[in-house]
């Protein structure tokens, strides 16, 4: 049965390296390089609206990547005066390689093909598809360029508007059928299961 707060040997273990890799003394010395050596004054991080909403059974995903958005705001406030600016992207599913082999085993699971899966995951999203990587990389291009020379400590999502759902509402789109829970005390999709 699963429990909200069961994580994995490999889930703690992926934490720690994301922890470890993301401290701050390392994005601090980047920071200073920026600053004093590489001609630049722009760090983009590229997070995922994960860090901006709670997703079911990904805890130790979601704080991490929420304590590496908080770290890049911080970093623009401590290094704005020096010219520095560190923004985040944040995208929602996007068409990438590693995407597509978390499509085939979701769609796998359900018989669906990958095409069919983005098209599940992203249902509700209000744009109904995932982001192209051009897409992203377009945003990060315009944050990197002199055009975004004033935007510092900004979280764009790049997610079709998946974090500006009120999922209180969903059930009054037309356009969303969602089952009522059953007997079987959320295995039907709807509601946590017990």
């Amino acid at each position: 049965m699963w429990r909200p707060y069961d994580i994995s040997a490999t889930q703690y273990e992926e934490m720690a390296r994301l922890r470890e890799a993301y401290d701050l003394k390392p994005l601090v010395i980047h920071a200073n390089y920026l600053i004093n050596v590489a001609g630049t004054n722009s760090e983009i991080l590229e997070k995922s609206i994960a860090a901006l909403r709670a997703s079911s059974s990904a805890s130790a995903y979601a704080v991490s990547k929420a304590g590496l958005l908080m770290l890049a705001q911080t970093v623009a406030r401590d290094f704005g005066a020096a010219g520095v600016r560190a923004n985040v992207v944040c995208p929602g599913w996007t068409v990438t390689e590693m995407a597509d082999e978390e499509m085939a085993a979701f769609g796998g699971e359900r018989g669906l093909g990958v095409g069919a899966a983005y098209r599940l995951v992203t249902a509700l999203v209000p744009q109904r598809r995932p982001a192209h990587a051009d897409e992203v990389a377009a945003v990060i291009s315009w944050l990197l360029s002199d055009a975004a020379s004033y935007v510092n400590g900004a979280v764009i999502p790049v997610d079709g508007s998946a974090v500006a759902v009120d999922v209180g509402t969903v059930a009054f789109d037309p356009r969303v059928s969602l089952r009522e829970r059953g007997e079987d005390r959320g295995q039907d999709g709807v509601g946590p299961g017990r």
